[in-house]
């Protein structure tokens, strides 16, 4: 399997783990102190909360984009935050 290959993934799933994203994005931008240090000391390097806040927003953003636009169009997707 390579990094292209398409994988099915019901539409319920899709949205839900869009959603996930979301919250988990909105959790990693609460500014807590003791998240990001932990964080920091987890994966051994300062800023893991903002990787990680950027990341949850650009996968929940390419998720939201392929479920509201039609297949083989792909648009920019409006980001909500």
């Amino acid at each position: 399997m390579t990094g292209t290959d398409t994988v099915a993934l019901p539409r319920q799933d899709a949205i839900a783990l869009a959603q996930l994203l979301r919250i988990l994005e909105t959790v990693l931008d609460m500014d807590d102190v003791s998240v990001a240090d932990a964080l920091d000391a987890h994966f051994g390097f300062g800023g893991a909360v903002d990787v990680l806040f950027t990341t949850a927003g650009l996968h929940a953003d390419t998720l939201h984009g392929l479920l509201t636009h039609p297949a083989g169009h792909p648009q920019k997707a409006e980001t909500t935050r």
